[in-house]
């Protein structure tokens, strides 16, 4: 192992045997998201969901969907310009070390995994979101023609395409 590299430890059977967890992976053996991807999601979700727990898991469920969708990579989705605002503040720093960030990596591993609690799962056209209190005025009205498919505690607003 590399200095200043972690391993993430997947409790991924810890989330299968949690109450309400969406159980979609039958017999498949569960797939580990590559490090260097991971890093970027940890440091990505942990920005943008202020340690919001459901916050965290909608964010990794909207990057994952984008991926699907745009058929582009975690690293382009995350760094195309004016998506992210979090990458530029001090969150996008965490310790990949800390207790939040281990946190996150399980969300990133079982929402990569379709093993998401089921009060958490967005749509699949679910691409986008935003606080309503920091978007102002043309940026606000495009979100609004779309389908709005969840608010968070932390006022993040989850829109769908369809």
């Amino acid at each position: 192992m590399k200095s200043g590299k972690i391993i993430i430890l997947l409790f991924i059977p810890l989330l299968l045997s949690a109450p309400g967890c969406k159980k979609e992976i039958d017999n498949k053996k569960i797939i580990p998201v590559p490090m260097q991807e991971k890093e970027l999601l940890i440091r990505t979700i942990s920005s943008e969901s202020s340690d919001c727990y459901s916050d965290a898991w909608c964010v990794a469920q909207v990057i994952k969907n984008r991926c699907k969708y745009y058929n582009k990579t975690v690293h382009q989705i995350i760094f195309q310009k004016g998506q992210f605002s979090g990458i530029n503040t001090r969150l996008w720093n965490l310790s990949l070390n800390s207790a939040q960030a281990k946190r996150i990596a399980n969300i990133v591993d079982s929402t990569w995994n379709n093993i998401i609690p089921d009060s958490l799962v967005l749509s699949d056209s679910t691409l986008f979101f935003c606080n309503p209190r920091l978007v102002k005025g043309k940026t606000m009205s495009w979100f609004n023609r779309m389908k709005l498919d969840r608010v968070t505690e932390n006022n993040h607003h989850y829109y769908k395409i369809k």
